[in-house]
């Protein structure tokens, strides 16, 4: 069975309190399920501490800014390091976006350089960074 996770990047200045309040974070970005209420985004905890019939508990949920949040793709970089919808990846020639293509229902890459196509299609991907904190690496291999 695939892995279903999201990430998101909280405001920078909440850090600090998610450092306080213990929730494992990596500069900021935070792992799990994605929930948009109508008003904010949020990511939670996959660890749930108390479940029924009516109602869950996780361990944490955090808001996140809501252009950050990015899919889990289920693929690995060269280096091993998850890929996510928004990651900027390179395949040693092109440089393009991991976006997800509703039509195809697939996550592709959106390469200026070249055509769209789908991730398995591109051999030995390297992450190189996210729309959302890097855009201008799509500007410098544009």
């Amino acid at each position: 069975m695939r892995e279903i996770k999201f990430r998101g990047k909280v405001d920078s200045s909440e850090i600090e309190a998610l450092e306080e309040c213990d929730i494992p974070h990596t500069n900021g970005w935070i792992y799990g399920t994605y929930v948009h209420d109508g008003l904010r985004s949020w990511i939670i905890s996959h660890n749930i501490i108390e479940s029924d019939s009516e109602l869950f508990i996780p361990e944490w949920w955090w808001p996140v800014v809501p252009e950050s949040v990015g899919q889990y793709t289920g693929q690995k970089d060269i280096n091993g390091r998850e890929i996510y919808e928004g990651d900027i990846v390179t395949n040693g020639v092109s440089v393009g976006v991991v976006i997800w293509h509703d039509v195809r229902a697939m996550f592709i890459i959106d390469c200026s350089q070249c055509d769209i196509a789908p991730m398995d299609d591109w051999c030995e991907l390297k992450r190189i960074g996210n729309i959302y904190e890097n855009p201008e690496l799509l500007k410098e291999n544009g």
